[in-house]
């Protein structure tokens, strides 16, 4: 056997060491210098007090003392956050919580695992300390496996009974949000709706035929073309005339442009654009009179519109325009609609029907917050919806494959002594300056975090294929893959690929051999990479995240190149570059796939390397301290999403759960345990059935509201609750505004027009 793998365990040990050292360090600077500026940049570090729709008891705290925002962040209770950040914020935060409970519950095996693994285990004498504590140290046939066993029934067996403790919680907080005084609690979306109902009478009436008088307001989706373009030309003639305005006020003299790129006459640039604001808002308001009309009309009355005889026509063209008679196209209805209704009771009985003998007509679905409607996605033909389904699954899967090469090649920068038999020059760099080995490891786990922040981008365009109607399931889709992703990648591909790698050149001459050496030796010790990860997230991850620093370089550079001559132009985006008064809001996907990785190191590798276990317990309270903290003061809670992002994780947990139970049970049986690997088996069998057991009723019933829940509330509330209030709600966007101004005193607007009256000449008004 080579020594090969010992030398690199030994730079191993210095790298995680070092990682450590660096990156604890670089994460205690960043709290070091948050704690004294949080109180004096409150619009960096406290945006949630500095804009006034998003302020809350929790942002408007102080702690006077150093540091004392951590005991005051810690001491906030579950119900204030859920209050004021919403549940998917505190739902985030008790997974983070659930972590933290197993990782201490890794720790009190860590005890006697240590001891059992360094002092009953048997290797090289060179062998690094940390290479002792893990499973890999074991002989073949040692009995002291057996704690290895007992290690994993404690830690298992207390993850599942936790999580089945989470649920109880969650069901309650989940059944309470889906009872708020909200038009998406009222509301449902309607997918396919067959042609003969695509208006919003004919689609009432279908309605009010199966829940007599619990309609409330009925909104067919169009497609509004032309307008649609009218509006956005308008939003941005909007934004021209406001600059130009504020132009004038600062520099005190009227914005003019040349009339033609030859022509020497100049133009008043305000003048010109009213004028086409004015024309604007005129086709705008009728054109949203006519789509209110189309969208009201009845398909018979539709049809009988458009089949007009054509001698009539003929009678009719001398008298009027031929424009007025052929039928518009600017305006097409779509296959999609919401239906809201009086009482949650009706809406909870929409949302159980089958509707329509065809399997895929009148599909209902809860109805997103209506600016949470992803539009585009509104009225995509089942069809079309099904290819973007299978394509966007291809697509991932191409790419889950594809990106085992850059994963691969990052792992491959922390195995030096693989390296040095690649690249020869890279032996005399060793020689001349031995850091450089460490330093090489310290690179690898920084490439596989920056790796991952790739993902998201790529993964998002995917998940818009599968025509999913709101942001939330968006984010939903998101997370699956971005999950996935991670867990694959992240974890496997480098657990594996690091463990061969590290006997590679054994692997041509005992193939065999040396692949079972590598997964019951190298994989246990292969939580040195991990940790080293795991360091990288707390120190930059973290460190950043606390700071803020991009968020204040993104609106140090809008400061600087935006249109700023107004407060109004300040506190506006501009290109991708938002001001420190824009309210941002979490990546959730992105922030909770990180956190399923760490559940999955977690799992595997506190009961085969249980000093990992130290590692992930910091970790983990140190991001519920951190993301505590910026839900509090910094994150908008209108990113709620009803905690629907739970159920998955928890599903993903679960799912980690048996990953990591099938790979301890797959090392105990490649180190020949005969005895310790069978007795696996049952806590496998029984993860599985828990599993099951969760999905038979307990997903369902969280996803769902029972009638034991809305019925005294609709009673308390009383059937004129939902009245006009709700009525236009899920319009689209283009028809929400009929008239639209700019942002401008209107004494300004009014000076304005008195110079260009001034400006006429007298013989003009006589005339």
């Amino acid at each position: 056997m080579s020594a090969t793998p010992t030398v690199a365990i030994q730079l191993g040990q210095s790298a995680v060491l070092l990682s450590g050292a660096i990156f604890l360090g670089t994460f205690v600077a960043a709290v070091t210098i948050y704690s004294p500026l949080r109180g004096r940049f409150l619009s960096l570090y406290q945006p949630r007090q500095c804009i006034e729709k998003l302020r809350c008891p929790l942002s408007s705290r102080v702690y006077g003392a150093f540091m004392g925002w951590i005991p005051g962040i810690i001491k906030i209770t579950d119900d204030e956050l859920l209050e004021n950040a919403g549940l998917d914020a505190i739902a985030f935060i008790r997974l983070l919580r659930l972590g933290t409970r197993v990782a201490v519950v890794g720790c009190l095996n860590a005890i006697y695992l240590i001891p059992v693994y360094k002092y009953q285990g048997s290797g090289p004498g060179n062998q690094d300390e940390l290479a002792r504590w893990s499973v890999g140290h074991l002989a073949t046939r040692s009995p002291s496996m057996v704690s290895t066993l007992i290690a994993s029934y404690i830690t298992f067996s207390i993850t599942l009974f936790l999580i089945y403790t989470e649920f109880s919680w969650y069901t309650a907080k989940r059944h309470a949000s889906m009872c708020r005084e909200s038009v998406a609690n009222y509301s449902v979306f309607v997918r396919h709706i067959p042609p003969s109902l695509r208006s919003n009478h004919r689609l009432g009436e279908f309605f009010e035929e199966l829940i007599p008088g619990g309609v409330a307001d009925v909104a067919v989706a169009l497609d509004l073309g032309v307008l649609s373009k009218k509006v956005k030309k308008r939003n941005k003639l909007v934004l021209k005339l406001e600059h130009n305005y504020n132009m004038w006020h600062h520099r005190g003299v009227r914005p003019q442009k040349r009339s033609g790129f030859f022509s020497k006459e100049k133009i008043d640039v305000i003048e010109v654009l009213e004028v086409q604001l004015a024309a604007l808002n005129d086709f705008i308001e009728k054109d949203i009179s006519d789509a209110e009309c189309f969208q009201e009309m009845v398909d018979g009355q539709s049809s009988r519109r458009k089949a007009l005889d054509i001698s009539s026509m003929a009678n009719m063209v001398p008298l009027v325009p031929l424009k007025k008679l052929v039928p518009s196209k600017s305006f097409r209805v779509l296959s999609d609609g919401f239906v809201t209704f009086k009482s949650l009771q009706f809406t909870a009985m929409a949302l159980q029907m089958q509707l329509y003998d065809e399997p895929h007509a009148l599909c209902i679905e809860a109805a997103p917050l209506p600016d949470g409607v992803y539009w585009s996605n509104v009225g995509m033909p089942h069809f079309h919806q099904q290819l973007g389904i299978v394509m966007s699954l291809a697509a991932t899967t191409a790419l889950c494959i594809f990106w085992t090469i850059p994963v691969t090649f990052v792992v491959s920068i922390s195995k030096v002594s693989f390296l040095k038999e690649e690249l020869h020059f890279l032996q005399s760099a060793l020689e001349a300056w031995p850091p450089l080995g460490i330093v090489l490891q310290l690179l690898s786990p920084i490439a596989l975090a920056l790796l991952n922040e790739l993902l998201p981008f790529i993964l998002g365009f995917f998940s818009k294929w599968e025509g999913h109607v709101s942001v939330t399931a968006l984010e939903v889709s998101l997370f699956g893959k971005l999950a996935l992703l991670y867990i694959i990648q992240a974890f496997f591909v480098s657990a594996i690929a690091g463990s061969l790698l590290s006997g590679l050149r054994d692997l041509v001459e005992n193939p065999l051999g040396t692949l079972q050496n590598a997964l019951s030796v190298y994989l246990p010790q292969q939580s040195y990479y991990f940790m080293s990860f795991v360091f990288v997230q707390i120190g930059l991850g973290l460190g950043i995240e606390l700071t803020r620093l991009v968020p204040a370089l993104l609106a140090l550079f809008r400061r600087c190149l935006g249109p700023n001559l107004s407060e109004k132009e300040r506190s506006r985006p501009w290109l991708f570059l938002n001001p420190l008064s824009s309210p941002v809001e979490l990546n959730h996907p992105r922030v909770l796939s990180t956190i399923m990785l760490f559940f999955m190191i977690l799992f595997v590798y506190s009961v085969m390397s249980p000093i990992s276990s130290f590692v992930m317990a910091i970790a983990f309270s140190f991001f519920s301290l951190v993301y505590k903290n910026q839900f509090a003061v910094v994150y908008a809670p209108s990113c709620d999403s009803k905690g629907e992002l739970w159920t998955r994780a928890i599903r993903f947990i679960l799912a980690c759960l048996i990953s990591a139970e099938f790979t301890v049970m797959g090392v105990l049986a490649i180190k020949e345990a005969a005895v310790v690997a069978p007795l696996m088996l049952p806590l496998f069998i029984g993860t599985i059935l828990f599993w099951c057991y969760l999905e038979e009723r307990h997903f369902k019933v969280a996803s769902s509201l029972p009638a034991k829940v809305f019925v005294p509330i609709d009673r308390e509330r009383g059937e004129g609750f939902v009245g006009v209030s709700y009525t236009g709600c899920y319009e689209p966007v283009a028809m929400r505004q009929r008239n639209l101004q700019p942002d401008v005193p209107q004494e300004v607007r009014t000076a304005a027009d008195c110079l260009e009256d001034m400006s006429t000449p007298l013989g003009e008004g006589s005339a």
